[in-house]
């Protein structure tokens, strides 16, 4: 065996098996450009937030899309809390049934979000409508706080796939729901920037539904103009460091729709392989280091059984966001075609 291959071979062999340990929850990382310095010194699984603006008043359209309800209508409308779900970014999310039976999820913010934060998440979740997105009821202010009301998934995919209840066809129609959710996105001129197992649930009839919106972008300079083809860029860390694509740690805009592609690449292999293949894209991560040298060898070291799958997963994690696919380019694939059939 030449130098080389004893080489490739010791960098292979030094990735974490995928199968000796479980993969385990990371937080959302939320923050601009003068949090870029301390992310690449120390990186860590603490939300990052930025200091709220002062009070002011609900502007009239502010108004219309969060409804001001009196102290005890969450209660009378939707029931008691009756189980924690969970905490994500910047609030926590409680379990309610109502008189008739019905179950809601309700989030409430926890710490006071800005103004334009709050409306932005508000005005782009009650738009959107299809069946791999949570559907959002309304949200409403209520004593001073801050609460979106959701539908109930009982299931979350990081749970799902930490206590191995997945077989390997599963994971793929999985798969295929997350990618039909985020394009629907996309379509919309929005990118999600947070796509992570943890913000995954499935319905009880077995439908995959995409939540928290705090990091949702839109990519259009007009979103009433979804097909007007010039693209914004973006700059700021959000997402959860094993998903986040390399450019974001950079103080460069980049494109919020490429950073979608990274994170399902990243989703995928951790659904098949229950195991992130790297903490962070960053070179002092080995596994990552290892992969910018071998990209090929490292996808076959980590899919030996499913080659069909990789044409498509190594160029959705090309290191250049602009050799990356797009999701239309993605939902033409072949692979990905097989799997819709």
């Amino acid at each position: 065996m030449n130098t080389l291959c004893v080489e490739i071979s010791n960098e292979l062999a030094s990735l974490m098996n995928p199968h000796e340990k479980s993969i385990s929850r990371s937080s959302t990382l939320v923050g601009e450009e003068d949090l870029f310095n301390q992310k690449l010194l120390k990186y860590s699984s603490q939300y990052i937030r930025k200091k709220p603006s002062p009070t002011k008043k609900p502007s009239s359209i502010e108004k219309l899309i969060i409804k001001e309800q009196p102290v005890g209508y969450l209660h009378w409308t939707f029931g008691k809390s009756i189980k924690h779900l969970g905490s994500g970014t910047g609030g926590s999310v409680q379990l309610t049934m109502n008189h008739q039976g019905n179950l809601f999820a309700i989030k409430t913010y926890t710490s006071t979000p800005t103004s334009t934060r709050i409306l932005d998440e508000a005005l782009f979740s009650l738009q959107l409508n299809h069946p791999n997105i949570i559907r959002t009821f309304e949200f409403v202010k209520e004593n001073d706080q801050y609460h979106a009301i959701m539908e109930y998934c009982p299931y979350d995919l990081f749970s799902l796939i930490q206590q191995d209840c997945l077989s390997f066809e599963d994971t793929q129609y999985i798969f295929t729901q997350i990618v039909c959710g985020v394009y629907y996105l996309h379509t919309k001129g929005l990118a999600h920037r947070d796509l992570k197992l943890d913000n995954l649930c499935i319905s009880q009839s077995g439908l995959v539904k995409i939540i928290d919106f705090g990091c949702l972008t839109s990519f259009k300079s007009s979103t009433l103009m979804p097909l007007k083809k010039e693209i914004r860029l973006v700059k700021g860390i959000c997402g959860s460091d094993p998903y986040i694509a390399p450019e974001v740690f950079s103080q460069e805009a980049y494109d919020a729709r490429k950073v979608d592609v990274w994170a399902l690449a990243v989703i995928y292999l951790s659904m098949v392989t229950k195991h992130f293949p790297w903490e962070i894209a960053l070179t002092s991560d080995s596994n990552y280091a290892t992969f910018l040298k071998h990209p090929e060898k490292v996808l076959h070291y980590w899919l030996p059984s499913n080659s069909d799958a990789l044409p498509l997963i190594q160029s959705m994690l090309s290191i250049d966001p602009q050799q990356r696919p797009t999701l239309d380019q993605v939902v033409q694939d072949s692979w990905f075609q097989s799997l819709c059939a």
